[in-house]
């Protein structure tokens, strides 16, 4: 009769239908035609009777049948196997049909030979111990690649990827070539590399930001660092995140308090906007060098944006300048008494007690001259301060002997542990022009009794 219906597919062999043997009386065991996986994978009759599985008989070794009796010696063929299921060994897959499967799993060691891309017949290769190559058959070593992409025919570098790091591996051929992973994005977005952990999948990130070419880093989803061609900024995301470069030996060479807004130079604790902290007996602590050699102001101060000091130099030497602009004055008097304020200062010889040479010098003790020239004094006097130890949130200690005032920061903890002493100052250029007013005055009481003189002496 025809047949009706769309060509059966041919993807599997059927299995044999049936394996005949003769019985002897004393042979147990017998070889099966094919292998099979358990007892109950074949039906077995001697004599007409169906025997019963791993009762009256067992399979092992998938292909040597044993009965637990000897089957009698009956003339002719008295034992037949029916196979109901076997073990396949391989399978010839047709070429023009596609492979397909509803369920299943492959078990066992085996390699792949490869997955054909009508180019290179070992496009992609799986090995028994689950790793993938991609463009080359194998990795180098054993900790060399989860999955390993080259290219076909190269001559691999030798080196091993880092076992921490292994899972994806790259590889260059050996003497000729870089290795590399392009991600490649529209004009407009990103091209992204993202650290994940069971708490946050993006966590950490490389982003390369098409919109503005820059390329940004994130570390604890805070934006630390973005790079463009025409700047380079750290903390762009305007955390309060410190800022730190260590030296050979100092581990704050350069800081910068974020918190705070300050800026320290060998200290993490500065107690100014920039703080220089070093131990300068056999070093420089600050040297400008201007190489042009017409010198010029290193140094200038403003308030609100006006001019208000600097400090300048050049070939003849160096100038601490005061603004003293007309424009910045007002209430300008001329007619003060100076003398009488001058008479009453103090000058005084004395050492310095931190002076080792005992150096006698001239000057003027602060709180002597602050009701006289209290314009000239800065702070009080025998004033102190406390001070303590300053910890971070992980109560590591930052700095000791540090006054509270440093402790502008949530996070940090300040425990006091004594006082110190808060030392006056004296600003001596402004004793000037009050040694000039009264200079000016002395010499025009001079002029005077010059002229009282000279007329006793003409009578």
């Amino acid at each position: 009769m025809p047949y009706l219906g769309n060509p059966a597919q041919q993807r599997f062999s059927s299995p044999r239908a049936a394996s005949v043997y003769s019985g002897d009386g004393s042979t147990v065991a017998f070889t099966l035609e094919e292998a099979v996986s358990t007892d109950e994978d074949i039906l077995v009759s001697v004599d007409g009777v169906i025997q019963e599985p791993s009762v009256a008989y067992a399979v092992s070794s998938g292909t040597t049948l044993t009965f637990t009796a000897a089957p009698s010696s009956n003339s002719g063929n008295n034992i037949f196997v029916y196979y109901i299921a076997r073990t396949l060994g391989s399978v010839n897959h047709p070429s023009n049909q596609a492979l397909s499967a509803t369920s299943g799993t492959f078990t066992g060691a085996f390699t792949s030979l490869g997955i054909d891309d009508n180019a290179d017949a070992t496009a992609i290769t799986i090995d028994s111990d689950e790793n993938v190559c991609i463009g080359v058959t194998s990795k180098n070593s054993a900790n060399n690649g989860s999955l390993t992409i080259g290219h076909t025919g190269m001559t691999k570098v030798s080196a091993s990827a880092s076992g921490n790091a292994d899972e994806l591996v790259i590889i260059g051929e050996d003497g000729s070539a870089n290795a590399g992973m392009s991600i490649i994005s529209n004009n407009a977005n990103q091209g992204s590399i993202f650290f994940g952990d069971e708490d946050d999948t993006d966590i950490g990130q490389i982003v390369y930001d098409h919109s503005d070419n820059s390329m940004k880093m994130f570390a604890n989803t805070v934006e630390i660092l973005k790079m463009s061609s025409s700047a380079t900024v750290f903390n762009n995301g305007g955390a309060n995140m410190d800022f730190r470069i260590e030296g050979d030996t100092d581990t704050e060479l350069f800081f910068i308090d974020a918190g705070n807004e300050k800026l320290g130079i060998g200290t993490s604790t500065s107690d100014g906007f920039l703080h220089i902290k070093k131990n300068y007996q056999s070093d420089i602590g600050m040297s400008m060098n201007d190489t042009s050699g017409s010198g010029g102001t290193a140094i200038r101060f403003k308030i609100n944006g006006t001019t208000h000091g600097s400090i300048a130099y050049s070939g003849s030497g160096t100038s601490f300048n005061t603004s003293s602009d007309y424009r910045l004055k007002e209430n300008v008097s001329y007619t003060w008494d100076a003398t009488s304020r001058i008479k009453q200062l103090k000058p005084a010889r004395f050492n310095w007690i931190n002076d080792d040479t005992n150096t006698f010098v001239d000057g003027f003790l602060a709180h002597e001259v602050s009701s006289i020239v209290p314009e000239a004094i800065t702070g009080e006097k025998d004033d102190t301060q406390d001070v303590g130890t300053l910890k971070d949130k992980d109560g590591n200690v930052k700095a000791e002997n540090v006054p509270e005032s440093v402790k502008e920061n949530a996070e940090h903890t300040w425990t006091k542990t004594g006082t110190e002493n808060v030392y006056q100052e004296i600003d001596q250029d402004k004793l000037v022009p009050l040694l000039v007013k009264s200079l000016q005055e002395a010499l025009t009481e001079i002029d005077t009794l010059k002229t009282k003189v000279a007329a006793l002496e003409s009578n």
